[in-house]
């Protein structure tokens, strides 16, 4: 019996042993395999032009500009970006990187409209001059995030040596060029404090100034670098090429617009600008960032895009809406006096507040602008007013009060007659009167146009970059897209 227990064991023993040399070959041989199709990759790679051979220790590696995009592109974007913060997302489809790599069949696939960036400030050579002397707002980082993001921008630009007549300019192309240096000067976003510097950009302890150190806190003082951009080589040979400039100072441009910088390849996109201001062939309103945006839920989201259930008293029982501080010189005094405690919700953020703490009324921001038909955009200290965005991401109607205010896009691209309703400002009290002779289906359509509007355009910063572009190319070709 001894015998027979010992010969099982060691045959057991053998088994589990045969076992193990199994599953140890299988890996083996897995590996072998994954070695073989990892250097079929790459021999694929290398023959489309993504991978370069490794540099020798101590040997910088290079990478060039007409052919490369190489596979570490985006893991070293040191290569094509020069603003050490700046990271290029791995999840767009970049087609200039393709076509730079040869994988367009014809140069008739390639792109027509080409996005770049110039190197004289954040971008520049020197890194650290970049950081050390260039301030940015976080409202400015988000749009270049956005523009240097978009499908169409090409980070092997190389702006210096098309500056210096080193490379030529392609004038069959269109471009559309974002000036590296704050001129936005946001002071409000995303913390309503009113400095611009506690809304500074500050990653990797770049620079913060007050506005009045920088030279281009208005265009009149930016003509050395707005100079440089339109001098280019690039300006001078294409007709076709856009200088965006953002705008967010509350008294719009000022006049240096149409009296020094009068350009039709500048478009000024100003958040508070009036028509006096602009030039009507290229410029236009600036969406202002919402501070405090309302997330509608997929069932709210449809019942606007797929149905008119939002125009029932049972989901949007308050006509109109608003709650906010009062601002000298704005006609927000009048909007308050318009509160009936019914339908009607308009009170200052005291009254509101303390309301809230005796449980005379319950709603939320974000629940009241969900339940309103409409919401008031009185102007506060400027014409401009971050209202007028949240109240779309609410899929409330706008209700807009400031005169003269360019609201966003150009009109080529963005029919706001279909969606805002704009009141002057010495008709306020006829606010009430207006909205209730607007059908239910003219209301239907309108907040159907005025959140597929926000849903494209407005709801981040990507979508900003996209309404930008798209009103330059609705001005080029005079026709709207929405």
């Amino acid at each position: 019996m001894a015998t027979i227990k010992h010969n099982a064991n060691r045959q057991g023993r053998s088994s589990l042993l045969l076992a193990f040399v199994g599953v140890v070959s299988f890996l083996l041989s897995q590996n072998a395999q994954r070695g073989q199709v990892e250097l079929l990759s790459r021999q694929m790679m290398e023959a489309d032009g993504f991978v370069q051979d490794a540099p020798e220790q101590g040997q910088a590696k290079s990478v060039d500009s007409n052919n490369a995009v190489g596979s570490d592109l985006l893991q070293e974007p040191q290569y094509t970006l020069n603003d050490p913060t700046m990271r290029l997302s791995p999840y767009v489809e970049r087609p200039w990187l393709h076509f730079h790599s040869d994988r367009f069949p014809h140069v008739m696939d390639r792109p027509k409209r080409k996005l770049i960036l110039t190197d004289i400030g954040w971008n520049h050579p020197n890194k650290k001059k970049g950081l050390a002397e260039f301030p940015r707002s976080l409202l400015m980082r988000e749009l270049l995030q956005a523009f240097i993001d978009h499908p169409l921008f090409d980070p092997t630009f190389d702006w210096r040596a098309m500056a210096e007549g080193r490379v030529p300019v392609d004038t069959s192309l269109e471009y559309v060029v974002l000036m590296d240096i704050e001129t936005c000067f946001e002071s409000n976003y995303p913390v309503n404090v009113a400095q611009f510097t506690a809304n500074a950009d500050t990653l990797m302890g770049r620079v913060v100034k007050d506005k009045g150190q920088n030279p281009c806190y208005n265009m009149n003082g930016c003509g050395k670098q707005l100079s440089h951009v339109l001098d280019s080589p690039l300006f001078q040979q294409v007709n076709a090429s856009t200088l965006v400039y953002f705008n967010c100072g509350g008294s719009g441009p000022g006049r240096a617009r149409k009296e020094r910088f009068s350009s039709h390849k500048i478009s000024v996109v100003s958040i508070s600008a009036g028509p006096d201001m602009l030039n009507e062939d290229s410029d236009m309103g600036m969406p202002p960032p919402a501070i405090h945006p309302v997330v509608l839920s997929h069932k709210q989201r449809q019942s606007i895009i797929n149905s008119c259930d939002s125009e029932s008293d049972r989901n949007r029982p308050y006509l109109l809406s608003f709650v906010g501080k009062h601002r000298k010189g704005s006609p927000r005094k009048e909007l308050v006096q318009l509160h009936n405690g019914n339908d009607v919700i308009s009170m200052r953020t005291p009254v509101y507040v303390d309301a809230q703490k005796k449980g005379e009324f319950n709603e939320t921001f974000p629940s009241l602008l969900r339940k309103s038909k409409f919401g008031a955009v009185p102007r506060g200290d400027n014409r401009f007013s971050y209202r007028f965005t949240e109240v779309l991401s609410g899929g409330a109607i706008p209700v807009v009060h400031s005169d003269g205010w360019i609201l966003p896009f150009r009109e080529e691209l963005v029919d706001w007659s279909k969606c805002a309703v704009v009141i002057p400002e010495k008709q306020m009290n006829q606010t009430v009167e207006i909205l209730r002779d607007i059908t239910e289906t003219q209301r239907c359509r309108m907040r159907r146009y005025c959140y597929e509007v926000y849903e494209k355009y407005m709801v981040n910063p990507e979508a900003n970059i996209a309404g930008i572009l798209d009103s330059i190319e609705a001005a080029h070709h005079g026709k709207a897209t929405i």
